[in-house]
């Protein structure tokens, strides 16, 4: 959700857009890593047979609403592998109207999920920027002062940090995802038991449209988003049918 307003707009085409070839091909691939791995399992009976009625497990999505052409494909391939894991994304907003104030129509919301996945894209950045540091490098003894970053500096919406603290305030198992130079609050190793990982993003240079297909430019969210994802999903349907 974007800070201090709603976006009305409709969910994007849940698809990869025009191009996206390398994107397409993961979201293939996934889907058959996925029923190998669960064929036998109870959680994935369960979900089979809720997507053969049409039914969709809802999560709620923290994400901001102004995205460029990259962070947009992007959205829309996780949306798209989110619903075909058996997944509807929530969003206040964005998927569901409020008429009360933000916060509260968050945790409204947040109380029907059965998990939540954090989008940390980039909304505001800085080609250089300081920060609180010591004056002599890893010791608290010594005097507190302004340091410089190094390289440019870009942070998220605020609001994926106050939704996270709803979420993870009401247990849900979250999935927290995180373009390259997003850090600080949920987004940092260790900052607690939920699962991080790379945003799987198009290559730079890609603008959108057709043209030649990009290449998902993080070698780990390319390997590897696809498993985390279905850690995750088995989490949400487990969560989901204990408390129903």
């Amino acid at each position: 959700m974007a800070a201090g307003a709603a976006c009305s707009s409709a969910l994007p085409a849940l698809h990869p857009p025009e191009g996206c070839t390398e994107l397409a091909a993961l979201s293939a691939h996934a889907s058959a890593a996925w029923e190998e791995r669960h064929q036998g399992d109870m959680w994935y009976s369960l979900a089979m047979e809720s997507l053969r009625r049409g039914a969709r497990i809802p999560v709620f999505a923290s994400m901001p609403s102004k995205l460029d052409a990259r962070q947009r494909a992007s959205q829309s391939f996780i949306l798209k592998r989110l619903s075909d894991f058996g997944l509807e994304a929530r969003t206040v907003g964005y998927t569901d109207p409020g008429m009360f104030n933000p916060l509260h129509e968050v945790r409204t919301l947040a109380r029907h999920c059965a998990g939540g996945i954090i989008l940390g894209y980039r909304q505001v950045g800085a080609s250089r920027a300081k920060t609180k540091g010591y004056s002599i490098p890893g010791d608290p003894r010594s005097e507190v002062t302004d340091v410089n970053l190094p390289g440019p500096y870009f942070a998220p919406t605020p609001w994926n940090q106050l939704e996270t603290g709803i979420l993870f305030g009401l247990s849900l198992p979250l999935f927290v995802l995180r373009e390259q130079g997003i850090a600080g609050g949920i987004f940092d190793e260790g900052a607690s038991d939920v699962l991080i990982h790379s945003m799987p993003m198009p290559r730079e240079d890609w603008t959108g449209g057709s043209g030649e297909p990009p290449s998902i430019d993080n070698t780990e969210a390319e390997h590897s988003f696809d498993d985390a994802l279905m850690r995750w999903q088995s989490i949400v349907w487990a969560n989901y049918y204990r408390a129903t």
